[in-house]
């Protein structure tokens, strides 16, 4: 879309980073409505290369999975110039408060609890990338 002063607005674009085809689809619907693009990997190595082709705007992911883990991947991303400054927000059930905090001193944006309500994933999106972009 145009905007006023003639500069273009994009859509935010979402690398979402997670084993379950299922949550990365619930995760991409749920992004989707609120106007993002999305696209996905299902492991670090593959996350890791579209991330330096494609530069998303944020990145969520979950603290465990095959294929590498969270607290790697954000490590990874971190380390890499151009995606240093990349909000990462990790989605997971299983991480403990000792686990969040080790990921938190990496660089982590803010986490984010499985199970959780729509409400609450839109109000944490919402922290990184307000909705008036």
């Amino acid at each position: 879309m145009q905007a006023a002063e003639g500069t273009m607005h994009h859509e935010p674009l979402v690398l979402i980073v997670d084993d379950d085809p299922e949550m990365r689809e619930l995760l991409e619907t749920l992004f989707e409505l609120i106007g993002f693009a999305t696209f996905q990997a299902g492991n670090n190595k593959e996350a890791l290369a579209q991330a330096l082709t494609r530069h998303p705007d944020l990145i969520t992911t979950d603290m465990f999975r095959s294929g590498g883990s969270g607290l790697e991947f954000i490590q990874q991303i971190r380390a890499i110039t151009a995606l240093q400054d990349t909000p990462i927000v990790m989605i997971s059930g299983g991480a403990t408060p000792k686990e969040r905090q080790q990921v938190s001193r990496l660089g982590l944006t803010l986490t984010m609890p499985k199970p959780f309500e729509p409400s609450e994933f839109y109000a944490t999106i919402e922290q990184i990338i307000p909705k008036e972009r």
